[in-house]
């Protein structure tokens, strides 16, 4: 049997102001979890060895105030570095970002948030962040996450010149040096929350990352027949209370998310 480990820090603080200088960043949440690949002869995977999982939702002060946002990593080891490439991640999302504001004794919730990387060309106006229903997590036709058309599959996965680590400083792209360790990963860093000019842009997103061999998931868009390997469920919520002045995180999607 495959083992599941899970790790939740709980540091929350108060969502309300901080005494705290530019650029100062806080961890309020962080979530660890490990899927060790045990039970690998039943979809002959045994090249793979395990998957970390890695989320925390921070706070950053910045000029106009501080934001809210999830940063998540997803990382999977196997035994050889030519194994890295049999192995794809595929996303699926849930939820929206809007903006609200309080108009007479009405808070007025709008999607007018844009996701400017699922337009097909620079001229056309941005899609809406609105996902009512389960949906790859993917701007071009190839489901796997962080492809982009007409490169290779995993040119845009990184890895780290420093152990266990993720700092931007010191990690490399797939598609441009290949590791001596046979580890790659993804990162994912949704829009952040803040509150601005009687304005709130607010975060309610769902996601489902799934490992994948990437033989399965086809490269156009279509129904992925095979079971995933592993799938971790994460989640990124900010939402601002105007009664109360400040962000709070929900567990459940914003009911705005499921309108039509």
């Amino acid at each position: 049997m495959n083992k599941i480990l899970a790790v939740v820090i709980f540091a929350f603080f108060a969502l309300g102001p901080l005494a705290a200088a530019v650029g100062d960043i806080q961890i309020l949440k962080r979530q660890r979890e490990e899927f060790l690949n045990e039970n690998c002869q039943v979809g002959s995977t045994c090249d793979l060895k395990r998957i970390d999982y890695l989320v925390e939702d921070y706070r950053v002060e910045l000029q106009e105030g501080p934001n809210y946002g999830t940063r998540m990593y997803a990382k999977y080891e196997t035994d050889n570095v030519e194994s890295l490439t049999e192995y794809v991640f595929v996303q699926f999302i849930k939820g929206c970002m809007f903006t609200s504001r309080v108009v007479g004794n009405q808070i007025i919730n709008s999607l007018d948030i844009g996701r400017y990387l699922y337009r097909n060309s620079e001229k056309e106006p941005a899609v809406i962040f609105k996902h009512p229903d389960w949906e790859i997590d993917s701007p071009d036709r190839d489901p796997v996450y962080y492809s982009i058309s007409g490169s290779d599959r995993h040119s845009n996965y990184r890895w780290n010149t420093e152990p266990n680590s993720f700092l931007d400083e010191t990690e490399k792209y797939f598609g441009q040096e290949i590791p001596e360790e046979p580890k790659l990963y993804i990162r994912d860093r949704p829009g952040t929350a803040f509150y601005a000019r009687d304005k709130a842009i607010n975060v309610s997103l769902y996601f489902r990352l799934c490992l994948y061999k990437a033989k399965d998931v086809p490269v156009e868009p279509g129904i992925i027949n095979t079971k995933p390997i592993h799938c971790f469920r994460w989640e990124s919520s900010f939402v601002y209370d105007h009664e109360a002045g400040k962000f709070e995180y929900p567990y459940e999607i914003a009911p705005v998310c499921k309108s039509p």
